[in-house]
């Protein structure tokens, strides 16, 4: 799945912790963490019991009622990776190995080896969903993670200061929301389309960027248009298992 979104302005990039420096992001990450957290393993709708595409479609679109709702999915939808164990970000023929095995970047805040800070805001152009459809007018969040111990495993190696951060700047997203049945079971899908084609120059085709040190290698610049989560993992960052 490719996306075509708005890119960050290459002053934004200079500086790999942008934005970090807030005192008031605790409350984002918080509301990240219970929205992520909680129903990463255990969905708060289920639509298990509909009988068809069609009821599934349904109960799907009424759950996204309310423009609260949707920021919770999208939150979701996009922040689902801290709870990837051996969280991996693949990349053409490169492959970033961000986790041990067997630990996730949950695991590793609940054991107090990171400090994670976040904020977004999310604007929508009308709070209906139409035609199993709605626009995201902006979408601008980033989140930061620092670890604050070493982890060392027989084949990694994370080292105190050693960072990631994720940064999306986004506009005019339309969300297409489907049913995907599988073996009589009904999972959400969620598919985000760039809705607008760009001509400033100043901006070409991406979603947003990943920055980060780990062990003693730095990461590039990373666009998060090209690259894929672990590939073990069902829970990928266009697809809510939660639902």
């Amino acid at each position: 799945m490719r996306l075509k979104i708005k890119k960050i302005f290459t002053c934004l990039l200079m500086c790999p912790l942008y934005l970090t420096s807030c005192n008031n992001n605790n409350d984002y990450f918080s509301h990240i963490k219970k929205i992520v957290f909680d129903n990463f393993n255990t969905p708060s709708i289920r639509l298990a019991d509909c009988s068809s595409v069609e009821e599934a479609q349904n109960k799907l679109c009424e759950s996204l009622s309310s423009n609260e709702k949707k920021i919770n999915e999208i939150l979701f939808d996009y922040f689902n990776f801290l709870c990837i164990n051996k969280f991996t970000l693949d990349v053409s023929s490169y492959s970033y190995q961000i986790t041990p095995e067997g630990e996730s970047i949950y695991s590793l805040f609940n054991s107090n080896s990171c400090n994670i800070s976040a904020q977004y805001e999310i604007d929508f152009l009308n709070s209906k969903v139409t035609n199993n459809f709605f626009v995201i007018k902006h979408f601008q969040a980033w989140i930061t993670v620092i670890f604050t111990k070493n982890v060392i495993t027989d084949d990694f190696n994370l080292v105190q200061g050693n960072f990631i951060q994720f940064v999306y700047d986004a506009a005019n997203i339309g969300v297409e929301i489907s049913i995907i049945e599988n073996d009589h079971q009904f999972w959400s899908n969620f598919n985000y389309v760039f809705i607008e084609n760009p001509t400033n120059e100043n901006y070409t085709e991406c979603f947003g960027i990943i920055k980060g040190e780990i062990g003693t290698k730095e990461l590039p610049l990373i666009s998060i248009d090209h690259i894929n989560w672990n590939s073990n993992n069902p829970h990928g960052i266009f697809y809510s298992s939660k639902i």
